[in-house]
């Protein structure tokens, strides 16, 4: 389908979900669409609108919308707001500009925030203890900068339903991010591309149910932390393109669930001997120890540790990538 949605429907009202995804639609998303009053579900994404009517009206009854994948631009729109029995909000890979909009913190039924792939621009709010329902936030792809504010997330933060932070790929710059050192009940942390500087905080200083981290290509130096042994779940951990400068930790081979790890272009050092247990039981994709100092002691050293890293890799790595719900990112 394609061109425009019609200005007025009056006789959809008993219509509980929308989806017309996949289209061609155009122009302004017109307000009807937003204030029927069964509506529970409204899906428009994938299609071409430009711009969202400017005055909505207060449903109680919609919870899920998703207009990502669309042509939206310009300032965040105000109208949004209005819907503030939100629990999903899907604006991701627009063309909005300008700063974050704090506004947003008044959706407090939020569970699922995804604003990436964006060019909002400028610091997050200092506060958004308001957000108790929280458990997505995808701020990925965009400009964001300044440090990352303390309810994000923190031993004392109010959020402790957030599963998932992902602000990768923006420019918060900050020495040794107090949210590595003191995450609560994250599962996924996914920090890449910023402008991080200094040592790696202890991981999974205050919780085992992390099962992502990703800090690639940052400036994190220093050794890697002892405390990672802490972190039961961890199935994917990657810091690539960093500058830790530290022996090879064979000590992350008991790490049960781990799959993906990924060391390549640090400064990790000293020999790996295949006489030592490297257990790694699960691991499906190969870590990458390219430009680092590590080195094995002998050929028949580097034929054992080939064979041992590379026997299942090939046939699992397909699998592994259909039934993990996580983008990952191979180096």
């Amino acid at each position: 389908m394609s061109g425009p949605l019609p200005s007025n429907v009056s006789i959809l009202q008993k219509l509980y979900s929308l989806d017309l995804s996949y289209n061609s639609l155009n122009g302004t998303i017109p307000s009807w669409v937003f204030n029927l009053p069964s509506f529970r579900e409204l899906k428009l994404h994938h299609n071409q609108f430009s711009r969202v009517a400017d005055e909505l009206k207060i449903n109680p009854a919609l919870g899920e919308l998703d207009l990502s994948h669309d042509q939206l631009s310009g300032p965040f729109p105000s109208s949004i707001y209005s819907l503030t029995y939100l629990e999903s909000l899907d604006l991701s890979k627009n063309n909005f500009i300008g700063l974050f909009p704090s506004s947003i913190l008044s959706l407090t039924g939020l569970e699922r925030l995804d604003l990436s792939s964006n060019s909002l621009s400028g610091p997050l709010p200092s506060n958004a203890s308001m957000l108790l329902m929280l458990f997505s936030l995808d701020l990925s792809n965009n400009s964001l900068n300044d440090t990352i504010p303390s309810w994000v997330p923190s031993s004392i933060s109010k959020l402790n339903n957030l599963r998932l932070l992902d602000l990768s790929h923006n420019n918060f710059s900050e020495s040794d991010p107090h949210c590595l050192g003191s995450m609560i009940w994250l599962k996924v942390l996914d920090l890449r591309r910023n402008n991080f500087t200094g040592s790696l905080s202890p991981l999974c200083a205050y919780s085992t149910s992390l099962n992502t981290i990703a800090l690639n290509g940052k400036r994190f130096e220093g050794p890697a932390p002892m405390s990672l042994l802490k972190c039961d779940h961890l199935e994917i951990f990657d810091v690539g393109n960093n500058t830790i400068n530290d022996t090879f930790k064979a000590w992350l081979g008991t790490l049960e669930q781990l799959q993906v790890l990924i060391l390549r272009s640090n400064k990790f050092n000293g020999p790996i001997s295949t006489r030592k247990k490297l257990c790694f039981p699960r691991l499906q994709i190969s870590f990458s120890l390219i430009m680092n100092s590590v080195k094995l002691q002998s050929n028949d050293e580097i034929r054992l540790w080939r064979k041992k890293m590379r026997s299942t890799i090939c046939t699992r790595l397909a699998h592994f990538m259909r039934k993990h719900y996580y983008n990952i990112m191979i180096q």
